[in-house]
C-alpha cells in the first residue's frame, strides 16, 4: 500500500511533475501522511482541508494551479475518444462544440460559446438547490464547517481544459466561476475557459 491516499497520492506526484522543492513538497503533503481510507469522513476532510491551507500558503498561483491541473483524472478513454473524432470531423468551433455537446459525453450541461475564444460549462443542473452530484461533495469533504480554497478544484479545472482542448486543437485557460464545494453546496461548478493567444501573459 503507497504512502498516501489516492488524491494525496495524485497531489504528490503533480507536485514532483512541476518542480516543487521538496521540502515545500513534504510540508504539503505531510497532512496526509497518516490519513487511510478506512479514516471517518471528517477526518480525510480535516486532512484535505490542512493540505490546501499550506498550498495556498507557500506557492504562488501559477504553480498551485497548473498542479491541481496535473490532478485531474478521466482524461482518456471514451470522452478522449469523442473529443479527438469531434475535432477530426467538424472544422469551426461552434460546429465542435454543437457536436460533442450531441455526444452526451459527460461534460456536465455541455460547453456553450460565449463570445469568439471564450467558452463556459457548469456541471450539474443549475435548478438544484443543493448539488449533491458533485463528487467532492459526494467524499463528504464538507463535512467539517470551513471554508474551502478554490485551489482544489482545479483538478476538475483540469479535466475540462483538457478535453476541450482536445475539441478545438487550440491551447485554453481556465478560470473557476463557482463550485458546489466551495459554496458548500450553495452554488454548482461553473468554469471559464479562454483560448490562449500568442503573446498571452495571463496564460495560466
Amino acid at each position: 500500500m503507497g504512502k498516501y491516499i489516492t488524491p494525496v497520492a495524485m497531489l504528490d506526484k503533480c507536485l514532483v511533475k512541476n518542480g516543487v522543492d521538496d521540502k515545500i513538497r513534504q510540508k504539503i503533503v505531510g497532512h496526509g501522511e497518516n490519513v487511510k481510507i478506512t479514516n471517518k469522513p471528517e477526518i480525510i476532510a480535516e486532512a484535505c482541508f490542512n493540505i490546501m491551507t499550506v498550498m495556498d500558503e507557500l506557492l504562488d498561483e501559477k504553480t498551485k494551479k497548473k498542479v491541481r491541473e496535473d490532478c485531474a483524472c478521466c482524461l482518456g478513454g471514451e470522452q478522449n475518444k469523442k473529443c479527438r473524432e469531434v475535432n477530426k470531423k467538424y472544422e469551426s468551433p461552434e460546429e465542435r462544440i454543437k457536436a460533442i455537446n450531441e455526444t452526451n459525453s459527460g461534460f456536465g450541461y455541455g460547453y456553450k460559446i460565449i463570445e469568439k475564444g471564450r467558452y463556459e460549462i457548469t456541471f450539474y443542473d443549475e435548478s438544484s438547490p443543493y448539488y449533491k452530484k458533485c463528487v467532492c461533495l459526494g467524499m463528504r469533504l464538507n463535512s467539517i464547517n470551513k471554508k474551502w480554497s478554490k485551489t482544489w478544484c482545479y483538478c476538475c479545472g483540469g479535466h475540462v481544459k483538457h478535453h476541450l482542448q482536445t475539441i478545438l486543437g487550440k491551447k485554453v485557460k481556465v478560470k473557476i466561476l463557482s463550485s458546489a464545494l466551495t459554496s458548500m453546496g450553495k452554488r454548482g461548478c461553473h468554469f471559464e475557459l479562454k483560448e490562449i493567444y500568442y503573446g498571452d501573459n495571463n496564460a495560466i
